[in-house]
């Protein structure tokens, strides 16, 4: 199966189109109840940063709601089958990397703040630099952007002694 071939430099290159694509839309699109719905998941992010888990559903959670705020249903759907890797990766660099869940927080407050303004190059701008962010921290957490993410998990994963 191809899910468990993926590597974190495929991950990441689909990553930055999505998501820049998404950002772009919720900038033109996006409505005062997504608005309200992301600035709600910002403070419940800035409350959970100290568990590493949490912050990693929220930011799972923030990115969702971009995908809706951008109102286009075919990027939301094209998101769907990596979001499991997105949010396994996520919560182990946030878990390895001590400046992780404080350097997404900011991000996710910029984000926010170009689509209060409408301001589609700030949004492109932070999306970049965010997705930049979880790759380094990929790397920083010790591992190779070319192996199967599938194998991190494995090599992880605790053993039964039955």
């Amino acid at each position: 199966m191809v899910l468990h071939e993926v590597t974190f430099r495929e991950l990441y290159e689909a990553a930055m189109a999505l998501q820049l694509a998404t950002i772009e839309g919720a900038a033109q699109r996006a409505t005062d109840a997504m608005i309200a719905a992301l600035e709600e998941n910002v403070a419940r992010t800035a409350q959970a940063l100290g568990d590493s888990s949490a912050v990693a559903e929220l930011d799972s959670e923030f990115h969702s709601l971009i995908g809706k705020a951008s109102g286009n249903r075919v990027l939301q759907l094209a998101r769907e089958p990596s979001d499991l890797l997105v949010y396994l990766t996520t919560k182990m660099i946030l878990s390895k990397v001590p400046e992780g869940p404080a350097r997404l927080l900011e991000a996710h407050r910029r984000m926010l703040d170009a689509l209060r303004r409408r301001d589609l190059e700030a949004g492109r701008l932070w999306a970049r630099r965010h997705l930049n962010d979880w790759r380094k921290g990929f790397e920083r957490a010790g591992n190779d952007l070319d192996q199967p993410i599938d194998s991190l998990y494995l090599r992880a994963a605790p053993t039964s002694s039955s």
